[in-house]
């Protein structure tokens, strides 16, 4: 039986429950107790079976971080590499010098780059502002009592 359907089932089972007991002055019936226990153990069950997959999806998502974690400081330990020995060709060939095989080419390609050497002389259309939320210092002044119109703190149940 799936979940929402125990759930059905249950409230069905109560609902008789109920009305057996409003006729039979608040006797109820074994075998309707017993089927309501029998129903909410296997929800019980099922419930504990899906949490235990949640954690078990939590461990091989925290796996698969461990490993990009890694993969990225190895990714980061070759680009190092790569930089110090580009670094190191470039010191060792003029900037008109070409040198190739069948396997590479070296050379210098010429290109432009812009440096800004004060960001505070620049005109407003050559900079872009970006805004977003300080939700910390919000969050403080609403929990003071403040106003802060467009904003709100919300209470949300997160499931542990």
């Amino acid at each position: 039986m799936k979940l929402y359907e125990i759930g059905e089932q249950m409230e069905a089972i109560e609902a008789e429950i109920d009305l057996y007991a409003s006729e039979h002055e608040g006797e109820i019936l074994a075998e309707l107790e017993d089927a309501l226990m029998a129903l909410a153990e296997d929800r019980t069950s099922k419930l504990l079976g899906i949490a235990v997959w949640i954690k078990n999806l939590r461990a091989e998502e925290n796996a698969y971080k461990e490993e990009t974690d890694s993969l990225r400081k190895k990714r980061e330990a070759v680009q190092k590499k790569i930089d110090r020995l580009t670094g190191f060709i470039d010191t060792q060939i003029g900037p008109e010098e070409s040198i190739k095989d069948s396997r590479v080419s070296i050379f210098h390609r010429r290109s432009e780059v812009v440096v800004v050497e004060n960001q505070a002389l620049l005109p407003g259309n050559c900079t872009r502002i970006v805004v977003e939320p300080r939700k910390d210092e919000i969050k403080r002044l609403i929990k003071a009592g403040e106003i802060v119109p467009g904003a709100q703190i919300e209470t949300r149940n997160n499931l542990q």
